[in-house]
């Protein structure tokens, strides 16, 4: 007998149960563990802390001749197993030293997992994309797929410094929104402003404020925003 499924057979008095219409039985299975025997011992199937269980009072009785009702219980011990890290966009992941026990929290056997430039690792799924902790108990579905991690894009904060010479206190306008995010790796240059000074040209964008030709050297429709742009995105007027 197992925790999910229990058997009632019948065979005559003084009949070995090898020798029965029934026979001796063939190993039963179970998702997510491992059967270790029969016993006479009901304890002996209940699920404890995930230790293997101490076969105390083995059944080996089939080619015995049985007199009386007797209750023989499956042994399952929980499967150990390193849980699978899968590879995913955004960072690096690696499978714990520790290993985890099927019916058990996952714990100290869950993956690391490390984050790329311009990345954050935000937790893990499984491949159901469920989100999976160190709380989670571990399951079929966690055992045979693994886990993924996954990496969020962060956003750069832009900002847009009017780079006003340094005799002038101000009169830079056309610069409505100074301040804005862009997510990593992704062009930004195409929706700059064009600002406006008297008496001065416009020469476009620049990561260098001392930029002498920011058309050349300058942000473009095609640059790209990178960690480094969370300081300030400057212009060259003269």
């Amino acid at each position: 007998r197992s925790s999910d499924l229990t058997t009632l057979v019948s065979i005559p008095y003084n009949t070995s149960i090898n020798s029965s219409s029934i026979g001796t039985p063939s190993p039963p299975t179970r998702v997510g563990y491992a059967f270790a025997g029969w016993s006479t011992d009901a304890n002996a199937s209940v699920v404890g802390d995930g230790a293997p269980y101490t076969n105390s009072n083995p059944f080996n009785g089939w080619s015995t001749l049985q007199q009386n009702n007797i209750d023989i219980y499956a042994i399952w011990n929980p499967k150990v197993f390193t849980i699978t890290a899968n590879s995913a966009t955004g960072g690096t992941s690696t499978q714990s030293q520790n290993e985890a026990t099927f019916g058990q929290p996952i714990g100290d056997a869950l993956p690391s997992a490390t984050p790329g430039t311009g990345y954050t690792f935000t937790g893990w799924q499984d491949t159901n994309r469920r989100a999976v902790t160190a709380d989670t108990t571990v399951d079929e579905t966690i055992m045979n797929g693994g886990l993924k991690p996954i990496f969020t894009v962060k956003n750069v904060n832009v900002t847009l410094n009017p780079n006003t010479p340094a005799h002038i206190s101000s009169g830079v306008t056309g610069i409505d929104n100074p301040t804005f995010s862009v997510a990593y790796n992704e062009a930004y240059g195409a929706n700059l402003p064009t600002p406006t000074l008297v008496g001065y040209k416009f020469l476009g964008w620049s990561t260098n404020s001392a930029d002498a030709n920011p058309l050349a050297n300058g942000v473009t429709s095609t640059t790209l925003v990178s960690a480094s742009d969370e300081n300030s995105i400057n212009w060259t007027s003269t």
